[in-house]
């Protein structure tokens, strides 16, 4: 079965920036160590567990001195290891930045945008990011929000990373593809709700599958949003070898298993 793994890094020079702050193997628990792996041995890995795609996304919080992963820089690595499905980073504050993504989907060949909400210490609603959720709307790529306890720390408030602002934005711009990290985690009641409620709203689960709520998800998953889940490892913050198994174990219905592990992204990501 062909997997699509919705939330990768490799662990390249050009993510030390992003990956540091928040050392990968301080999170990782009963993994091997990781340290930086060449891409052609990963390639391998792909082959041997099926996993035929890796959305790799671009950074920008270069307004709030936080992570750059440069567009071009994704886009180069897609054109080395087509395996990857290559996203970009954007920042509201950016003046051009509905001309940096266009230039993104149309000209660099990527299949949607990340942000991050929490770096401008705000919710996805906030209305600086519309352009940027417009813009998505308009090309027909989808959004990918960071939401999530996690990296949201430090003195930070946890309502900057809740699921439900994303409720807005689904309303207010109803052709808008949403993909949402950490499975809302730990709003995830309030994630399950709102995932039902918008028929272009995504989720993955990465890091956060294994924590209270799991089960919930799980049995939502079987029984009324398994069109709507995304398998992602979230690598480097947890081991893409290892976390597939344990995704598998969690038990759910394998008449679901084909759309969590690759045709929800491929409909997402408008992949043949």
């Amino acid at each position: 079965m062909a997997i699509i793994d919705c939330r990768f890094r490799p662990l390249t020079p050009e993510f030390e920036c992003y990956i540091n702050p928040e050392p990968a193997n301080f999170w990782i628990t009963q993994t091997r160590p990781l340290k930086p792996e060449p891409l052609d041995v990963t390639m391998k890995y792909f082959k041997k567990m099926g996993i035929t795609g890796a959305v790799c996304s671009g950074r920008d919080m270069r307004s709030t001195g936080g992570a750059y992963v440069s567009n071009e820089y994704i886009a180069d690595l897609v054109a080395k290891y087509p395996v990857f499905i290559g996203v970009a980073g954007a920042d509201p504050l950016n003046a051009h930045v509905k001309d940096d993504i266009e230039h993104a989907v149309k000209d660099l060949g990527l299949k949607g945008v990340s942000v991050d909400p929490f770096s401008l210490k705000t919710t996805a609603d906030d209305k600086r990011f519309y352009p940027i959720y417009e813009k998505c709307a308009e090309l027909n790529v989808p959004v990918i929000i960071t939401i999530g306890p996690l990296p949201i720390r430090c003195g930070s408030y946890l309502e900057w990373g809740s699921p439900l602002p994303v409720d807005h934005i689904c309303a207010d711009l109803p052709d808008l593809k949403v993909l949402l990290s950490h499975a809302g985690f730990p709003f995830t009641q309030e994630l399950i709700a709102i995932v039902w409620r918008h028929e272009n709203l995504y989720f993955e689960s990465s890091i956060y599958r294994h924590l209270p709520g799991a089960d919930l998800l799980v049995e939502a998953v079987n029984t009324c949003i398994g069109d709507k889940m995304c398998y992602a490892s979230a690598y480097p913050y947890a081991d893409y070898t290892q976390a597939l198994p344990k995704f598998l174990a969690q038990g759910y219905n394998p008449i679901v298993l084909p759309k969590i592990l690759h045709e929800n992204a491929e409909r997402l990501f408008g992949l043949n």
